[in-house]
């Protein structure tokens, strides 16, 4: 009977030693060190930062139309991945309100050496949504001596609607800008495809852009080795601002 309780106090003893140095080796462990470690404090900050901007370059895209409006024009294939929201946001200054930049691009337009003028097109969001064929209209814009864009012409069908291009879809194909030259592009067609640019240039005692040439290539798409160009100057179609430019 000795023996037995000789032996409980002894089990409870043990028992009393194994718990305090579970706990001796708790309160000298660092819990805390997971949250504590800098890098992944900074990580989790980065992420909050990064998610706050997002947030404000998305409101940015919604003041100005370059959100949903841009990707249901051809999923955004006019756009520039480079785009500055900003600038976006200027040059929407020069357009309708009801209007969404679909594009535009720099270059010397008035031979004054410096690529910082703009040919801009543009789309009814309106007419956009209300479906059926989609007019553009282009803009000419001229950089002044303060800094500041100035419309210089205005032309509602040197850029061709959105179904233009038969069963091609939209035709527009973009803008080229060359030392007071620019040129509207496009390509469409069925089995007989086409292309069609109309080239404007700059006239410096004029102080305007005038239509220069108008051509482009057509063959069959079974043929496509016999293709057929036509070309139309100046001789053949007079003088022609851009601002009276129709597509005949």
């Amino acid at each position: 009977m000795k023996k037995l309780g000789f032996y409980l106090i002894l089990t409870c003893f043990l028992w009393a030693c194994n718990t305090s140095e579970k706990e001796a080796a708790t309160d000298g462990e660092d819990t805390t060190g997971i949250v504590e470690t800098p890098a992944e404090k900074i990580g989790a900050q980065d992420e909050i930062e990064v998610a706050d901007n997002t947030s404000e370059k998305t409101d940015d895209k919604e003041d100005i139309g370059v959100s949903d409006e841009i990707e249901v024009d051809l999923e955004g294939r006019h756009l520039k991945e480079k785009e500055d929201v900003s600038e976006l946001k200027y040059l929407k200054t020069f357009i309708p309100e009801d209007h969404v930049v679909m594009d535009y691009e720099y270059g010397d337009l008035n031979r004054d050496d410096k690529k910082d003028d703009v040919i801009l097109v543009s789309y009814s969001k309106t007419e956009a949504e209300e479906g059926g064929s989609i007019g553009r209209t282009t803009y000419i814009l001229t950089r002044q001596t303060d800094g500041k864009l100035k419309k210089e012409g205005e032309n509602g069908s040197v850029v061709l609607c959105s179904d233009c291009g038969g069963v091609m879809g939209d035709p527009y194909q973009g803008i080229v800008i060359k030392n007071g030259y620019f040129s509207l592009e496009h390509w469409g067609g069925s089995r007989w495809k086409w292309t069609q640019i109309n080239t404007f240039k700059y006239d410096g005692e004029k102080k305007g852009w005038y239509l220069h040439k108008k051509g482009g290539e057509s063959y069959d798409s079974f043929e496509p080795e016999k293709v057929e160009e036509t070309v139309s100057t100046v001789k053949d179609f007079g003088i022609i601002a851009f601002d009276d430019y129709t597509d005949e």
